[in-house]
């Protein structure tokens, strides 16, 4: 039986920090939640121009020393576009408000980080198919000890299912509101 002192993954300590909501203002976030947010932002933009998705997760990371958490962050972001049981709502990178898929991402990362296993399981099963969970999970746990290596951590915050129903961010103006597909608006 593993005890918390095993595991390479440090619990969070709650900082009492508001839950995470849709059309957050992405300069409200902590270090670790903008950087996730940026990286799937761009391997999401490289998907959409046809690029290659790990070249763009790569270059973002490389600027803040997080290199080695750009190849889970990529297999991540393939276990998301190809094994998501709903759609997830990642916005473009000059959005400046979070998606609702952005902040599953974020809550999923955060309670892997912090030794929520109940958490980190529910969570895992809202957003992926029950026969990549475990993969999934796999992935998704190296995502998040390659942030706490590097002394980013996700803070601790409630998890609620408010604005969940809200599909795009009131700083769209009509004209300027994308059409929302299975990965990105």
């Amino acid at each position: 039986m593993s005890t918390p002192e095993d595991s390479p993954l440090i619990a969070i300590e709650p900082r009492g920090l508001p839950a995470l909501r849709v059309n957050q203002p992405v300069a409200s976030l902590s270090p670790a939640e903008t950087l996730v947010v940026n990286g799937v932002r761009v391997w999401v933009r490289a998907i959409k121009s046809q690029d290659c998705p790990a070249a763009a997760v790569l270059a973002s990371l490389t600027t803040v020393d997080l290199v080695d958490a750009a190849t889970p962050l990529h297999h991540l972001m393939c276990f998301v576009g190809s094994h998501s049981r709903i759609a997830m709502d990642v916005r473009c990178p000059k959005c400046t408000h979070l998606g609702d898929g952005e902040r599953r991402l974020i809550g999923l990362l955060a309670a892997a980080q912090g030794g929520d296993d109940t958490g980190f399981t529910r969570q895992a099963a809202e957003i992926f198919n029950a026969d990549v969970l475990i993969g999934a999970a796999v992935v998704a746990r190296r995502v998040a000890s390659q942030y706490l290596a590097k002394g980013l951590s996700f803070p601790a915050r409630p998890v609620t299912p408010e604005g969940l129903a809200v599909p795009m961010h009131p700083a769209d103006s009509a004209s300027h509101q994308h059409p929302a597909s299975a990965t990105v608006h």
